[in-house]
């Protein structure tokens, strides 16, 4: 019973191929799945400017889309500053960082753009 509730037939999976060179972004809404949905303005606004944003090629590019407060009414990153500039939307709790390679697991302190690592973690693999 994956759904907590019913048949694992009623389950619903969207799956997408990348390569390399895709991006992929989620603002909170499905976008593989054809199911009913209602968009914040909060989820469009995010979404469109990632869709201006060049496809990033390392973390630092990645850290820099996650920092983004380009629109703001409704910004990629959400802080004091965001809103202190008239934001209309949520807070970022935290911005995390996965690198499989080298196992580890990285909580960033403030906006990601800024690259300060508050936390690391090392990743056990089996």
């Amino acid at each position: 019973d994956p759904g907590g509730g019913g048949s694992a037939a009623a389950v619903i999976v969207g799956l997408r191929n990348l390569t390399g060179a895709d991006s992929f972004y989620h603002t909170n809404q499905y976008q593989t799945l054809a199911v009913p949905q209602i968009l914040s303005n909060s989820s469009v606004h995010r979404l469109k400017r990632l869709s201006e944003m060049a496809s990033p090629s390392s973390l630092k590019d990645i850290l820099t889309i996650l920092g983004d407060q380009h629109d703001r009414k409704y910004p990629i990153f959400h802080d004091e500053l965001s809103h202190e500039r008239g934001e209309l939307s949520d807070w970022t709790m935290a911005t995390v960082s996965f690198d499989l390679l080298a196992r580890e697991m990285r909580i960033y302190h403030g906006n990601p753009k800024k690259a300060q690592v508050a936390h690391v973690e090392q990743m056990m693999m089996w």
